[in-house]
């Protein structure tokens, strides 16, 4: 049984601008995100993380300022970058980016939209590997919104899933209990800041799990060049995924980025509601 609701939702992948806190491809990007939602109708903007360089003050400063003309609602986690300025820089900062304060209401929370469950998960210790307590919440989530399709947002990826990560991936296979259950159905993942055109960014496990690389838009660090791209998705029905990639020096979608593919969670599923959790 599948759900007649449809969701269109913008990902965003790392930023961090460095030296200085200057975030020309982010304010390109939220334009574009904006005209986007005119003629899409993007529910929501989310982030993988990363976004201020070191965590600083300064660099909070200029995105905060950025992200005040984005018009979506924008759900951010913690990267690694974010945890070298502490968690409560981050949430004084991140309090600022939405009308309620509480729209980013813990480093872990989650919510409902068209019958999809939407998990976002900081990892807590370094940024990049979650811990056994992280894996236990995760887990109680996802089979307590069993009958939902659950879309995963993490920084890092698990590991052995991308050919190019290197290093720059969780650094022990804890996750791998989660993207075992039938539920769990796309994990979205930043942190290498791959170069889309020349990278493999699109993988599907053994377990049916699509994962999906969201490239960085200030800079790219595995590939040939940069190119600031970020990631629109629209879910239709609760089955059939798009994934869009916008490049913003073009101002348009790259036809050969697109990825297509069925949600591969079956079952008949009943409203729960909405609940960000601690």
């Amino acid at each position: 049984m599948s759900c007649s609701v449809s969701v269109t939702f913008a990902v965003i992948g790392d930023c961090e601008p460095k030296p200085k806190p200057v975030f020309t491809e982010l304010k390109k990007s939220i334009r574009a995100i904006n005209e986007l939602n005119e003629r899409m109708g993007i529910r929501f903007t989310a982030s993988v993380g990363d976004l201020a360089h070191k965590g600083s003050v300064e660099q909070y400063e200029a995105l905060t300022a950025c992200l005040a003309d984005l018009w979506t609602p924008f759900y951010a986690i913690m990267g690694n970058e974010e945890l070298m300025g502490g968690r409560e820089r981050f949430f004084h900062y991140c309090a600022q980016w939405n009308a309620d304060p509480q729209t980013i209401p813990a480093g872990r929370y989650l919510f409902q939209k068209a019958g999809c469950l939407f998990v976002f998960a900081s990892a807590e210790d370094d940024g990049v590997t979650f811990t056994e307590d992280e894996i236990i919440w995760l887990l109680e989530q996802v089979d307590k919104y069993h009958d939902l399709p659950v879309i995963l947002f993490t920084h890092a990826s698990p590991p052995g899933i991308y050919p190019d990560a290197g290093r720059r991936q969780m650094r022990n296979d804890l996750m791998t209990s989660v993207l075992q259950r039938p539920n769990v159905c796309v994990l979205f993942s930043g942190h290498t800041h791959f170069d889309l055109a020349t990278v493999k960014s699109y993988v599907t496990d053994s377990y049916g799990v699509h994962h999906i690389h969201v490239p960085g838009i200030e800079r790219t660090k595995v590939g040939d060049t940069h190119t600031p791209r970020f990631r629109i998705v629209t879910i239709d029905n609760g089955e059939d995924v798009t994934v869009r990639t916008y490049n913003a020096i073009i101002g348009d979608f790259e036809r050969d980025l697109e990825i297509r593919f069925t949600l591969p969670f079956r079952a008949p599923r009943r409203m729960h509601p909405a609940e960000p959790v601690e």
